[in-house]
């Protein structure tokens, strides 16, 4: 690789429609000239790749994760961090739960709740340090979580 790839990207094909997406990789690359450049390289094995995980983090979800903790819309990170334990402390499913008791399942929410946040949190501060002194910056409402699954 060197600064002239645009892109490097990789697909699963079913084996069935290999002629096909390999005719057309070639005819985007005959489209294009010399413009841009479409080549096949593979197959790969399995363990050359990263699976990840794209979240959209929506101002309404994340909202709704902060009422689970008690939390306003001022809340910081550390905020949330303090929330989630006082709160796991009385439902955590080790904790001396009554009869009758819903097993976990507040436990749960709040955890679901704590990771979301965390992740929400995370994604804020990398968003803000990868555009540091880019202009024309996108201001809209959502922010992106990603992570690496395996």
């Amino acid at each position: 690789m060197d600064d002239e790839m645009v892109l490097n990207a990789a697909f699963l094909v079913n084996r069935g429609d290999v002629d096909a997406f390999v005719a057309t990789v070639e005819a985007l690359d005959s489209q294009y000239l010399n413009a841009l450049h479409f080549r096949i390289v593979g197959p790969l094995p399995c363990y050359s790749f990263y699976t990840l995980e794209v979240t959209a983090l929506f101002e309404e979800f994340i909202a709704e994760k902060r009422a689970v903790l008690g939390l306003d819309a001022r809340s910081c990170e550390a905020d949330v961090k303090k929330a989630y334990h006082a709160k796991a402390k009385v439902a955590h499913p080790d904790v001396h739960v009554p009869a009758g008791a819903n097993n976990g399942a507040d436990f749960t929410v709040l955890n679901e709740a704590y990771m979301t946040l965390h992740d929400y949190y995370s994604a804020l501060r990398n968003s803000a340090s990868s555009r540091h002194g880019h202009e024309g910056q996108d201001s809209s409402n959502v922010v992106f979580s990603v992570k690496i699954l395996n």
